[in-house]
C-alpha cells in the first residue's frame, strides 16, 4: 500500500477499508504483540480489532488488574520499614516479588 503523502487518517481509513474485506492478507505478519500500552486513541482500537479478526492479537499491558500494587514492598523493604517503625509493619504487604520491585 503505498502511502505517499497522504494524511495519516486517510491511510488508516484505507487500511480498515482492506481489512474489511475478508480474504489472505500475507503481508501481514502471523501475530501481532503490543506491549505497555496504557491508552490508545479509539481510532487505534478501532484498527486493532480489525487486525484481531485476521491474525492473532496479543496485548501486554502495565496493569492487567485493577488490584493497587502500590503499598506491596520487596522483602528488602519491609524488613527496612519494621526497623524504622516497629507498629506500623502490619501496613505493608510484600506480595508478588516482582509486582513488589
Amino acid at each position: 500500500m503505498d502511502v505517499g503523502r497522504q494524511h495519516r487518517v486517510a491511510v488508516i481509513d484505507r487500511l480498515l477499508d482492506a481489512l474489511a474485506v475478508s480474504g489472505p492478507f500475507p503481508a501481514l505478519p502471523e501475530r501481532l504483540s503490543l506491549f505497555a500500552i496504557s491508552s490508545l486513541p479509539p481510532l487505534l482500537v478501532t484498527v486493532i480489532h480489525a487486525l484481531a479478526d485476521h491474525r492473532e492479537v496479543d496485548l501486554y499491558l502495565h496493569a492487567p488488574t485493577d488490584a493497587f500494587w502500590a503499598d506491596l514492598v520487596s522483602q528488602k523493604e519491609l524488613a527496612r520499614k519494621r526497623l524504622e517503625k516497629p507498629e506500623d509493619a502490619d501496613l505493608w504487604e510484600v506480595g508478588n516479588s516482582l509486582l513488589a520491585s
